[in-house]
């Protein structure tokens, strides 16, 4: 299923308040729309005054902005809105939320930190192992040297010899890692 799609800078939502992008498949009874509001839209002519005043809500979500509407649907949602702000349940809830996101973002943080170590150390060796076997040096004798295992020494030696005598670090480390790994 192939979908036709508008980038979003070609949408120009400036002054607009809502753009609707429809996203046609192959397949004529297949289609999606998106509906993109802008609260700060220009274009107040072409909408209802509950719609100009939802758009206000949305923007400041206060009793004066309630106060400024006759929609009982924003008065509704307003309400609903203080319910949940002074509920301690969902204040709780709420922090429960962001504690979760935050342990993830600092457990996202320090896994890119380590792999980015990881990936520094493995550079290391490569860089070391290169120099040895510049030096004439033999993979069992490199393995000694370092005390890395042959195993690895060969496979770095043996992605090395496509770059010899220049050794390119990062291709060798593409080359044994794969390219997933690289930065």
């Amino acid at each position: 299923m192939t979908n036709v799609r508008t980038k979003l800078e070609e949408l120009n939502l400036v002054d607009r308040f809502l753009f609707d992008e429809t996203m046609e498949s192959k397949e004529a009874y297949q289609a999606a729309v998106r509906i993109f509001i802008n609260t700060m839209g220009t274009n107040r002519e072409a909408f209802s005054q509950e719609f100009l005043d939802f758009m206000d809500y949305i923007m400041t979500s206060t009793d004066k902005a309630v106060e400024k509407t006759e929609s009982s649907r924003i008065k509704l949602i307003h309400e609903k809105v203080r319910k949940i702000r002074v509920s301690e349940k969902m204040g709780v809830k709420y922090m429960q939320r962001w504690e979760e996101v935050e342990y993830a973002r600092d457990d996202g943080r320090e896994e890119g930190r380590l792999e980015g170590l990881a990936e520094g150390a493995d550079k290391k060796i490569i860089q070391q192992i290169c120099k040895k076997l510049s030096k004439g040096k033999l993979p069992e004798e490199i393995a000694e040297d370092l005390e890395e295992s042959l195993e690895l020494v060969q496979k770095i030696c043996n992605a090395a010899k496509e770059n010899a005598p220049e050794f390119n670090c990062d291709e060798i480390y593409n080359r044994v890692y794969g390219e997933k790994h690289s930065v």
